[in-house]
C-alpha cells in the first residue's frame, strides 16, 4: 500500500508534485512502524517499498523546500539489531542525478528533518552507541554539523515542525518540546 504526499497535513492516494516539480511517494508501512536500524533493515530485506525521491533517491526520512532536498539515507549491510549498514544525509539540488553533497557515515538514527531558510534541523536517537536522543543543527551548504543540542525524551519518528521562529520536536513520551533562537 502506497499513501502519497498531498497538501500540508494531509495525506492522499496517488502521485502528487511537491515544490520543484518533485514527484514524492511516502510508504505506508514506513509511516506506521517508524524508523530504526533493524526496522529500515527489514523493510530493505522483505521489500518494502521506501519513500522515493525523484525514482533517483532511497531516504527514510526527508525534508524539501523550493531549492534543496536533505535525504536521510540507510545502506545495509547485514540484518539484525547491529546492522552495520551506513547512515547519511545526502542533499538535492534542482537537477536529482547529482546530489549537492553526501555526509560521512554517522550514528544518528534520524526521526525527522525540518529545513529551515539557513539550517538543515534533524532529530533523533542512538541505537548502536550509548548517547542521548539529540537535535543537529546542519549546514545546507555542506552537510557539516554546526550544533548538537540534547533532546530531553525520545523523538516522535516525524514529530518536528517549525513556525514561527521556533522549533518542535514531539516524543514518544508525550512531550511537545520547543526550542528557539536566543534572543
Amino acid at each position: 500500500d502506497v499513501v502519497e504526499a498531498n497538501a500540508p497535513g494531509e495525506i492522499a492516494l496517488g502521485i502528487q508534485t511537491v515544490p520543484g516539480g518533485r514527484d514524492l511517494k511516502i510508504s505506508y508501512d514506513l509511516l506506521i512502524t517508524g524508523n530504526s536500524i533493524p526496522r529500515t533493515n527489514e523493510d530493505n530485506w522483505h521489500g518494502f517499498q521506501r519513500q522515493k525521491f525523484g525514482r533517483r533517491l532511497d531516504a527514510r526520512v526527508l525534508s524539501f523546500d523550493d531549492t534543496l532536498t536533505a535525504a536521510y539515507t540507510f545502506k545495509p549491510k547485514r540484518e539484525g539489531w547491529a546492522n552495520q549498514g551506513t547512515l547519511h544525509l545526502t542533499a538535492i539540488g534542482e537537477d536529482p542525478t547529482k546530489p549537492l553533497w553526501g555526509t560521512d557515515p554517522f550514528e544518528l538514527v534520524v526521526g525527522d528533518i525540518v529545513l529551515s531558510p539557513e539550517y538543515i534541523y534533524c532529530a533523533g536517537h542512538y541505537q548502536r552507541v550509548k548517547k542521548a536522543p539529540e537535535l543537529w543543527v546542519v549546514s545546507r551548504e555542506n552537510g557539516a554539523v554546526l550544533n548538537t543540542i540534547p533532546v530531553d525524551g525520545f523523538p516522535a519518528f516525524l514529530g518536528m515542525s517549525a513556525a514561527k521562529g521556533r522549533l518542535f520536536i514531539a516524543t514518544r513520551e508525550g512531550k511537545l518540546i520547543c526550542f528557539e533562537t536566543k534572543k
